[in-house]
């Protein structure tokens, strides 16, 4: 399921991708999503490709923590405290009318790993109509080691990463699985972590703030070598 700006076009692709285009300044969505099933040449409903991405959104959100300032005030006008990407994912999931301050209700946290630079992916298992889900959110690349995808289908996907990163894109993929048992479960023991099934990709542009590629090339100029350093997908560093 493909939701982006503007129309859908044919194609193929093995996973749900929703591309989200975001700034400090502006934040854009389109609910438009068409099923790209590759292979099968087969099509879902537009119902249930918005099934498909509210899943992935529902389980995405279950990994950031954010706060919403004025939770009494209409979800359109809410203002978010948190990490930038985090806060971009709320705002898109409110978009979409799945509010982050619900998400959670009736829902049991059993395990939480917080994100972090060495994993590069933020993980907890909570217990849904009495299943223990666990849900992972982070880099697509590490996502897809951990998921049950073919070889064939893993170099699919990644080939379509690397076209988004490519165009500059933040990505971070969401993988889920059922937990048959949480005794001796720990998210920290990746043992515990595989056979997931890999949901999508969210996409994320934040473009460059005005200014920033003179000042570059100003201090370039006078002989001061500038180097990237980021947790980003390196198609990304080389665009920007």
């Amino acid at each position: 399921a493909i939701a982006e700006s503007g129309p859908v076009p044919e194609g193929s692709g093995s996973f749900a991708q929703l591309r989200r285009y975001s700034s400090e300044s502006k934040h854009k969505a389109s609910a438009s999503s068409e099923s790209l099933v590759s292979g099968a040449n087969e099509s879902r409903t537009r119902a249930e490709d918005s099934a498909a991405v509210g899943a992935m959104m529902h389980f995405a959100l279950l990994n950031i923590n954010v706060v919403v300032e004025n939770p009494t005030e209409d979800a359109a006008s809410w203002k978010f405290i948190g990490k930038p990407l985090e806060v971009a994912l709320a705002k898109a999931a409110a978009e979409h009318h799945i509010h982050f301050p619900t998400v959670k209700e009736g829902k049991e946290a059993v395990h939480i790993l917080p994100f972090n630079s060495l994993n590069k992916f933020a993980a907890s298992v909570y217990k849904i109509d009495n299943k223990h889900m666990l849900s992972l959110l982070g880099a697509p690349e590490i996502l897809l080691k951990f998921s049950d995808a073919s070889e064939a289908e893993k170099a699919d996907i990644l080939s379509n990463i690397k076209s988004m990163a490519d165009e500059g894109d933040r990505l971070v993929g969401v993988a889920v699985k059922e937990v048959d048992s949480i005794t001796d479960f720990h998210l920290k023991d990746q043992t515990h972590i595989k056979n997931l099934k890999f949901l999508g990709t969210l996409s994320f542009r934040d473009p460059l703030r005005p200014g920033v590629a003179d000042a570059i090339a100003e201090v370039m100029g006078s002989g001061v070598r500038v180097i990237i350093v980021t947790g980003d997908h390196a198609g990304t560093a080389r665009v920007i």
